[in-house]
C-alpha cells in the first residue's frame, strides 16, 4: 500500500507556536513530524525532536537530507524585543537565506514562513527609530523580500505569514502579560470602546492545516482570528474565568499622569504602567491590511470556552 503520509519539518518547534504545531498537527494521521530547535521544548514531547542551530547552513541540509520534508514550516527567529540592535536580529535574515539555499537545492519541498506584523512598515512607524520592535520587524521584513525577490512565493513554494497578537496555551511574554495582569488585579479598562486583532492559538493552527491540506498558494497571509476583540469585553472574560473581579475603569488622562509619574521613580521592570503599555492601552491594533487575506478556518472560535481553557492551564502552570 503507497504511503500517502506528509513529513513536516517544524524549525524553532519549542516556542510557544511551535509547540502547538507539533502537539495539535501530531494527532492528524496524515502528518510525520520532525521538530527541531537549539532548546528542548517546556511543555510537550515530540516523537521526533533534534537539538539543532538553523542558522548552520552544513547542518540544515543534513536534516533536510536525513528526514526528507515534504514541507518546511519555519518558526525559528530571534523573536524577544529585549535588545535595540540591528546585529541581535541578524539571525532572522540568516534562517531565510538557509532556506532559500535549501528550497534552491530541493526542489520538491515547500515552505511556510512565519513573519511577523511588524514587517508592515505602518506598524514599524508606530516605534522610535533605535526601538527593538523597529529593528525586529525589518530583519522579518528582510526575510519576506528574500523568498519574494527569489521566486518562490509566485512559484506557489512559499507562503508567509503575518501572525496577529497570538494568545494561548504555552504563551509567554507579552502576550501571557495580559492574562497575569487581570489576574492579579492590575488590569486597568478606560471605560472607552478598543478593538485590537488577536490570534488563538487554535486558530493558527486550524489556518496552517488547511494550507497544508488544500490551499497552498504562495502569498502572504495574515492568520488570527478575523474579526478584532474589544478589549473590555475580552477582559471582563478573562477575569470571569480566573473568578476576580473585573478590571477597575480610569480615566484616561488621569492613567497618562499616574504612568509619568510613575516613570519618573521606576524603571520599567518596576513600572505597572510603563509608557509602551499605557500606548497599548490608548492605541490599540487592528491590523486588516487589504493587500493580504486572512487564511480561511474550518471552524468559527468559541471564544468563551478558549479563555476558560487558557485560564485554566495558567492555573496549573508556572509561567
Amino acid at each position: 500500500m503507497e504511503d500517502k503520509s506528509i513529513n513536516l519539518l517544524i524549525l524553532g518547534s519549542s516556542g510557544f507556536i511551535g509547540q502547538n504545531l507539533v502537539e495539535q498537527l501530531s494527532e492528524i494521521d496524515d502528518f510525520n513530524i520532525c521538530g527541531v530547535d537549539k532548546r528542548l521544548p517546556e511543555h510537550i514531547t515530540p516523537k521526533d525532536f533534534m537539538i539543532a542551530d538553523v542558522s548552520n547552513l552544513k547542518l540544515l541540509k543534513e536534516i533536510v537530507l536525513n528526514f526528507v520534508p515534504n514541507y518546511i514550516i519555519n518558526l525559528a527567529a530571534t523573536t524577544d524585543l529585549g535588545v535595540s540592535s540591528k546585529d541581535y536580529y541578524k539571525e532572522n535574515v540568516i534562517i531565510v537565506e538557509n532556506l532559500i539555499e535549501v528550497l534552491s537545492e530541493f526542489k520538491e519541498i515547500k515552505l511556510i514562513h512565519f513573519s511577523s506584523m511588524l514587517a508592515d512598515s505602518r506598524l514599524q512607524k508606530r516605534h522610535t527609530h533605535n526601538s527593538a520592535a523597529l529593528y525586529y520587524g525589518k530583519s522579518k521584513r528582510v526575510g519576506e523580500l528574500l523568498l519574494i525577490e527569489n521566486g518562490f512565493v509566485t512559484m506557489d513554494r512559499t507562503v508567509i505569514l503575518r501572525p496577529t497578537s497570538i494568545w494561548g496555551k504555552y504563551f509567554k511574554e507579552p502576550y501571557v502579560d495580559f492574562f497575569k495582569l487581570i489576574k492579579k488585579g492590575r488590569y486597568l479598562n478606560i471605560g472607552l470602546e478598543r478593538f485590537k486583532s488577536f490570534g488563538y492559538i487554535n486558530t493558527v493552527v486550524d489556518q496552517v492545516s488547511e494550507i497544508l491540506k488544500n490551499k497552498f498558494v504562495g502569498n502572504i497571509y495574515v492568520v488570527g482570528d478575523k474579526e478584532p476583540y474589544e478589549l473590555e469585553a475580552f477582559s471582563k472574560k478573562i477575569s470571569a474565568s480566573f473568578q476576580v473581579r473585573e478590571p477597575f475603569v480610569i480615566n484616561k488622562q488621569i492613567l497618562v499622569l499616574i504612568s509619568r509619574i510613575l516613570s519618573g521613580f521606576l524603571n520599567d521592570n518596576r513600572n505597572p504602567l510603563p509608557r509602551t503599555r499605557v500606548k497599548n492601552l490608548l492605541e490599540p491594533i487592528v491590523y486588516l491590511p487589504e493587500e493580504f487575506d486572512y487564511v480561511p478556518v474550518s471552524s468559527d472560535l468559541d471564544l468563551d470556552s478558549s479563555v476558560e481553557n487558557v485560564a485554566s492551564w495558567l492555573g496549573k502552570t508556572k509561567v
